[in-house]
């Protein structure tokens, strides 16, 4: 898509992304450090790579990391409550954009967790997303022109900065831990968000 950079799906045997490997659950990571609202963690099922991760009144999370092995990966999770109707093993065309910048267009699979509830993952191929990720104060996340999620992104450089901090460390040791308006930038005019934008 023109003018877009493309986020290529990766589920390939580099990274041996299974289920289980994104389904730890908090006895199976180690935390690393807390920056505001940012936890920064080390999962043991990903080689011990990095992540960050926060969490929204909305009920959405978000999670940005590092796949360690024979090729470091980046990965993103979108999760919400109320989207019920992702299919796991589906895949989803999302675009994901940071502030006012050109659309990142992400394609996403349905993935299962242990307690049932399914989460959007996709892989990242370019360190770019994570530069605008560190430098900018909203993500909007499109799916059929439809703003499903605005998560605001304060500390996310500080967090940033935490995270390549893990991720250096993890590699030096050979390792391989009321609602708010969702978009406080969008005029009255702006499409509301729906709570659940993939049932059909």
């Amino acid at each position: 898509m023109e003018g877009t950079v493309k986020l290529v799906f990766l589920l390939v045997a580099t990274i041996i992304f299974e289920v289980a490997s994104i389904d730890a659950s908090a006895r199976d990571t180690i935390k690393w450090k807390s920056v505001g609202n940012w936890n920064i963690l080390v999962d043991p099922t990903l080689g011990n790579g990095c992540y960050l991760t926060a969490s929204y009144e909305s009920g959405t999370s978000f999670r940005f990391g590092f796949a360690l092995g024979e090729r470091p990966q980046f990965y993103v999770i979108l999760h919400d409550p109320d989207w019920k109707s992702i299919e796991e093993g589906k895949e989803y065309d999302i675009s994901l954009r940071f502030d006012e910048r050109k659309g990142w267009a992400w394609t996403a699979q349905g993935t299962r967790l242990s307690d049932g509830e399914v989460v959007l993952y996709g892989g990242a191929t370019s360190s770019d997303f994570f530069s605008e990720l560190a430098r900018s104060h909203v993500l909007f996340a499109t799916y059929k022109r439809q703003v499903i999620a605005s998560l605001q992104l304060k500390g996310s450089f500080a967090a940033s900065r935490e995270l390549l901090k893990c991720h250096d460390a993890m590699k030096a040791t050979g390792a391989t831990g009321r609602k708010a308006r969702r978009d406080p930038f969008a005029s009255d005019t702006a499409p509301r968000r729906v709570r659940d934008p993939f049932a059909r």
